[in-house]
């Protein structure tokens, strides 16, 4: 793909990437809310440098999941989130009671700060690829992740708590 192509495309797509982070998000609530970021690589005035894409999807008291936003930030940090959950919130996000999340300190205070009073949860995913990391062998990764998932994929609550005991 040439050059000129991938700056057609790109262009094509810059409309719709600002229309996704202006759009009015107040004609639903949305009870709950998943964030995360990836690292990607970013062209900046011809330099290429990482950086952190991070995005919200909502569940909608109508009972549909939409994207609410996305944006490149230079990192993960306190600032960035910040920067990000507010414009969220000023663009009509309300009724938030729980949001999913990585446990990124930085993350974790800008949610107590834009959204006060909503529970906060570790996202699943996350806490079984740290729990995994810190087993010293392949074999006792797997074992982490059998034990884990047994637990996460039961549906029965007395049979949860009696494998997480």
């Amino acid at each position: 793909m040439s050059a000129s192509q991938v700056s057609r495309i790109c262009s094509s797509l810059d409309d719709i990437v600002a229309d996704l982070q202006t759009r009015d998000l107040s004609d639903v609530a949305y009870p709950y809310i998943w964030l995360d970021a990836t690292y990607i690589k970013c062209r900046d005035e011809g330099h290429v440098s990482s950086c952190a894409l991070v995005t919200a999807i909502g569940a909608g008291s109508d009972g549909y999941r939409r994207l609410l936003g996305l944006d490149a930030v230079d990192t993960e940090s306190y600032a960035g989130w910040l920067a990000f959950l507010r414009s969220l919130r000023e663009r009509g996000v309300t009724g938030v009671l729980c949001v999913t999340s990585d446990a990124h300190e930085g993350l974790r205070r800008a949610i107590e700060e834009i959204f006060p009073g909503a529970a906060w949860q570790r996202c699943i995913v996350h806490l079984t690829r740290n729990a995994a990391s810190a087993a010293p062998t392949r074999q006792k990764r797997a074992a982490v992740l059998a034990i884990l998932h047994a637990v996460f994929d039961e549906r029965d609550p007395t049979l949860v708590s009696a494998r997480h005991n």
